[in-house]
């Protein structure tokens, strides 16, 4: 039994909604780009939730692409501040606090290898020159309804035109490689503008983005609970949306910084999601970062007859999962979200508030199936 259970868990820790990652898309992305050989990119700050951290680290490495870079350095992330509300005072943390970084190496090394990743500035060699700094869509024009550039047709030669003011007077070259820094404000959604692309890029590009091995196994392991749970009788790896009834996913924004934002109250948030879960299943995965209301949630749940599941409820319910339980204990608050993200990509309906890009990514990620 024992052996099924880890054989079940590990199965889910694979799944990924749309099915194995297809990096064709990427691949013929890379093989149509015109290169600069010692032109390499620095990613901004990565900052606030997966869910900027994602969108800005997409974007960087598509501008990357785009401007014809041969070096990408590997991001790090900053930390979140304990209040929550700071995002850019914190400690730097290495791509894999969050990300796979095996996978994503692994990933580009087939799908563009003419890109080289590296770890360290000092990686590029001594004879390395900078640029300023660059937020990409300053080369613009930019739509204002939707804050992306209104067309990339252009971009190349403008980037190019902007290169040219920092060329050394014997040009670029792997030997005297320039490094550009570009930056990002928050939020960072549609940044760059994906309708640019190709249908198959846009929908599997955000693949090459993997969660790191250890949390897609917690998440997994808190899934399997779950399904065990209320006898959902779910398959660990069936791709697409789950079957409809099974459970409502709820991601409930109310925690200090969203608050500070301006983000919807909570009795708006929850009296959405529970008018939408009563009329479709009698469970709810609930994710918030908020233990007040949290508790709250639950009072007004089960006064309409609906149950409420959080990671940490599942995790506790039972002794099996105990060595689950302290390693969710051991992550950073961030982290732990990430657990959340996988389950509610899984839920049969979900609900989110439209001022987070944590709840965008997810909607975004389900329309695609």
């Amino acid at each position: 039994a024992e052996a099924d259970k880890e054989r079940w868990i590990n199965d889910a820790a694979d799944w990924n909604i749309d099915g194995p990652y297809n990096r064709t898309a990427l691949y013929d992305l890379c093989e149509t780009t015109k290169w600069t050989p010692g032109l390499a990119f620095k990613c901004g700050q990565m900052r606030g939730g997966i869910g900027n951290i994602r969108n800005m680290f997409l974007s960087c490495l598509r501008y990357t692409i785009e401007a014809g870079g041969t070096s990408l350095i590997i991001p790090e992330i900053t930390a979140r501040a304990e209040d929550l509300i700071g995002l850019t005072q914190g400690k730097h943390l290495p791509f894999t606090y969050m990300f796979d970084l095996d996978f994503f190496r692994q990933s580009m090394a087939f799908a563009c290898p003419q890109m080289r990743l590296v770890t360290h500035e000092a990686e590029l060699g001594a004879d390395l020159t900078k640029t300023g700094e660059l937020y990409p869509k300053d080369l613009g024009p930019v739509d204002p309804s939707s804050g992306s550039l209104k067309s990339t047709k252009e971009w190349r030669s403008k980037f190019d035109s902007w290169l040219d003011t920092y060329k050394p007077p014997h040009g670029f070259s792997q030997a005297t490689p320039t490094l550009v820094l570009l930056r990002f404000n928050l939020p960072s959604l549609f940044d760059w503008p994906i309708i640019s692309d190709s249908s198959p890029f846009i929908v599997s590009y955000g693949r090459i983005l993997r969660f790191s091995p250890s949390i897609l196994h917690l998440a997994a392991t808190v899934f399997y609970a779950l399904n065990k749970a209320h006898s959902l009788n779910l398959p660990p790896n069936a791709t697409g949306v789950p079957q409809k009834h099974k459970f409502y996913g709820a991601h409930l924004r109310t925690d200090v910084d969203a608050a500070a934002a301006g983000f919807a109250s909570y009795a708006e948030q929850s009296g959405t999601y529970l008018s939408a879960a009563q009329n479709n299943t009698a469970l709810i995965y609930l994710a918030s970062g908020s233990g007040t209301d949290i508790g709250h949630f639950i009072t007004d749940a089960a006064a309409k007859n609906i149950s409420v599941a959080t990671k940490f409820s599942l995790l506790e319910s039972s002794a099996e999962y105990l060595d689950a339980l302290e390693q969710l204990k051991k992550l950073k608050w961030d982290q732990q979200a990430l657990v959340d993200y996988v389950l509610l990509l899984r839920s049969s309906q979900f609900g989110g508030t439209g001022a987070s890009s944590f709840s965008w990514n997810i909607a975004f990620l389900r329309h695609v199936v």
